[in-house]
Parts: structure tokens; sequence; C-alpha cells
């Protein structure tokens, strides 16, 4: 893909493809913007009708997610909303798609949108794979255990119900049926 001097090029360094790999990607743009040297809003401010923001993928625009209340897609639909203000349109080279075609961009948006929930969690679990041993078994105390025994099977309560109340906190009726069987009381 060639560029010119109306491309400007933002990169940020992504865990599947760092800034060195992305500007031999985005090498003969009229400006590259490296996230660290440069802000979003400085590439922003700096577009002009007719530029052609160019970036790697689209959901390097949205901020990476460093606290649970951030909202990257917020951000990179703020972002598009901006550049797109500008009079400029977004190119995104790995898929050659442009945002001046509604569907490349709609196709941009829905790949970013993914890329951004799912935030590299299928890579984690595939590198986990069978090693992961699971969700340890819940302990349970051997005294609270034959309290809740002694409980169930107390003939003094009339329903299941009563015998719930009495036993430990926490137990359901399913967490004694499946410990001790049926009552053998009425419901």
């Amino acid at each position: 893909m060639t560029f010119g001097k109306r491309h400007r090029a933002y990169i940020r360094d992504l865990p599947r493809l760092r800034a060195s790999g992305q500007e031999k990607r985005v090498h003969g743009c009229g400006e590259v913007y490296v996230e660290g040297r440069e802000t979003l809003a400085a590439f922003i401010g700096a577009l002009r009708r007719g530029d052609i923001a160019v970036v790697v993928w689209l959901h390097v625009l949205a901020p990476p997610r460093k606290t649970t209340n951030a909202r990257p897609r917020e951000d990179l639909w703020d972002a598009i909303a901006k550049i797109e203000a500008k009079g400029a349109t977004i190119l995104e080279v790995e898929t050659g798609r442009h945002s001046a075609t509604k569907a490349d961009r709609d196709g941009m948006i829905r790949d970013a949108i993914e890329a951004l929930t799912s935030a590299g969690r299928a890579r984690a679990s595939r590198a986990n794979g069978r090693k992961s041993a699971g969700r340890p078994p819940h302990e349970i105390d051997p005294k609270e255990r034959e309290h809740a025994a002694s409980v169930w099977h107390d003939v003094r309560y009339s329903s299941d119900r009563a015998a719930i109340a009495a036993g430990p906190k926490g137990w359901t009726r399913y967490r004694y049926e499946k410990q001790f069987g049926k009552s053998g009381r009425g419901r």
C-alpha cells in the first residue's frame, strides 16, 4: 500500500503488534504519531479536510482499559466522530477498508468493538488450555456438616423449610439434598 503526504498515521503499542512493527506498515505516510510521544488529541487536531487517518486496526484509536470503569467503546466512538467532524476519513491498513464507504466503515467498527470487548481473553484461555484445574471444590467444615446432618434428619422439624431455617447459615434445600438425600418429610 502506498501513502502520500495527505496520509497521517496514528500508532499505539499493542500486545499483538508493537509500535515498531506498525511503523513499518505505515511507512510513507506524511506524518506518523506514536502514542507516548504524541497524544490522540494531537493526532486528531492535526487532521484537515481531505486527510486520511491511517491506523493498523481501528481499535488502536481507543485507549487501553486500565480501570474497571473505563469505557473504551465510548472513547472509540468519540475518536471516530472527531475525525469525521474534521472532514477526514479513516483507513485500516490490515484490512484495506476505508471509512468513505458505508460497508467498510461498518465492518471496521464491528471488528474494533469485538477486539475491545474480548480484550485478549481468548488468547489467555488458549494459552492456559487444559493446564487449568478449574475452580477448587468447596470445602465443608466437618462440624458444620455434622450440624447440618443432625438438623436435616431431626424429626422434630415438621417441614424442610423449618429444618433449613434451624441449620447452618447459607445451606439451601438443594445443598441438603445433594449432601444427605431427601429428608422424607413434606416440603
